[in-house]
């Protein structure tokens, strides 16, 4: 038995911070068993996160990009050395998996653009770093996501008390929101991107602020104006090519951006409750449109990421699931257990890191509509890559 350490860095959509998971995978001949070490979230510098957020907006020119990709690179470098350090990891057998910032999703041209440079992170840090996981996927005409429900899977099958509770879904709730309904068979996995999670309800809410407030706390803001949500509208901008779309698919802020927001009814508080009940509706919808058909059973949803914190948007969803399905499936944030909800994602890139660095697969065809699994990414080595790949020798 061998062991390396992986750390996953996520940025999502929602371009408010990195998130970092820290793994020790215990490498044993036909396993690997994974403990969760640590876990960090950091800021961006508002700045920084304006600057990307203006990228997302398509609103960049090649120099500005390439500013952007080296700043941010040395951002979160930075942030990986202080904290690796104080964890006592930068002399271990580790690799650092980072996703990027997305900044221009387009699944029906095969592309999709991360802002990172993999390089400053192997050089800052001395460590190998894997990265661009959803390339291989892309240039097998797959959508290059969603990603992380193989480790979904994974995660969910190497656990006695989530075999027990299969079939399951985890429905993550970042900027865009995605779910995964598990079996205990991978070739039965689906798993999609419903469309916004919080990408709506932020907009709104810092159009409400002027930019003070960047999100629904508790959903206070929704929760004072529900008496006004005009149902049969959210309902009808819900028929939206998107949602009735069959799997797979996947988007973005490409699509569910401003312009999409001015789309709701309202505004001021009215439209922060219109966003929320409509990430609800959609996230409900999906279920009702590809999951529960045949003889598909559902245990329970489990909710990660940050939309888990938002009491109000929990509450329409289940509201909204009951009215479509006729069922009354329990939704509950996901228990740490499995993983920390907020880092679910940075762990998941932590797993797929070392599936990276051994060319396993990284993405799942059956998912992305690829013509075949995505093996590998982007390596870039770092001063400890003979020691590493000495550690991954069982596999």
């Amino acid at each position: 038995m061998s062991e390396i350490y992986s750390l996953g860095i996520m940025t999502g959509t929602s371009c408010d911070a990195a998130d970092l998971a820290l793994l020790q995978l215990k490498i044993k001949t036909k396993s690997i068993e994974e403990r969760l070490v640590a876990t960090e979230t950091r800021n961006f510098p508002v700045a920084l996160r304006t600057r990307l957020r203006e990228a997302q907006q398509g609103k960049i020119t090649a120099p500005k990009a390439a500013l952007l990709g080296r700043d941010y690179s040395r951002w979160v470098a930075q942030f990986c050395k202080e904290r690796l350090g104080s964890w006592n990891m930068l002399e271990k057998p580790l690799v650092i998996a980072i996703h990027g910032q997305t900044i221009w999703h387009d699944p029906q041209n095969f592309i999709s653009l991360q802002i990172v440079d993999p390089t400053i992170l192997s050089y800052e840090t001395g460590c190998t770093v894997t990265s661009f996981f959803r390339q291989p996927d892309l240039a097998r005409r797959g959508q290059g996501a969603p990603l992380v429900p193989y480790y979904h899977w994974l995660r969910a099958n190497s656990s006695q008390r989530y075999r027990k509770l299969l079939p399951f879904a985890i429905h993550n709730v970042g900027g865009i929101a995605n779910l995964t309904y598990i079996t205990g068979a991978s070739e039965q996995l689906i798993a999609f991107d419903t469309g916004p999670g919080n990408a709506l309800i932020d907009l709104a809410v810092e159009q409400l602020t002027g930019g003070s407030k960047k999100f629904d706390h508790s959903g206070k803001i929704a929760a004072g104006v529900l008496g006004s949500i005009r149902w049969d509208d959210i309902r009808k901008l819900g028929r939206h090519r998107y949602f009735v779309e069959k799997p797979p698919k996947s988007t973005g802020r490409e699509l569910f951006n401003e312009d999409f927001l001015r789309k709701l009814p309202g505004k001021g508080a009215v439209r922060v409750a219109h966003a929320t009940a409509f990430s609800a509706h959609t996230m409900a919808a999906a279920y009702h449109r590809f999951v529960l058909h045949g003889n598909n059973r559902l245990q329970k949803i489990l909710i990660a990421g940050g939309g888990s914190r938002n009491p109000v948007l929990m509450q329409l969803f289940r509201q909204e699931l009951e009215r479509m399905t006729g069922r009354n499936i329990p939704v509950e944030p996901l228990a740490d257990d499995f993983a920390p909800a907020q880092y679910l994602e940075a762990m998941a890139f932590a797993r797929l890191g070392l599936n990276a660095l051994t060319g396993k697969p990284v993405s799942l065809a059956q998912v992305t509509g690829a013509a075949e699994d995505g093996s590998g990414a982007g390596i870039f080595p770092g001063k400890n890559f003979k020691r590493l790949l000495d550690a991954a020798r069982l596999l």
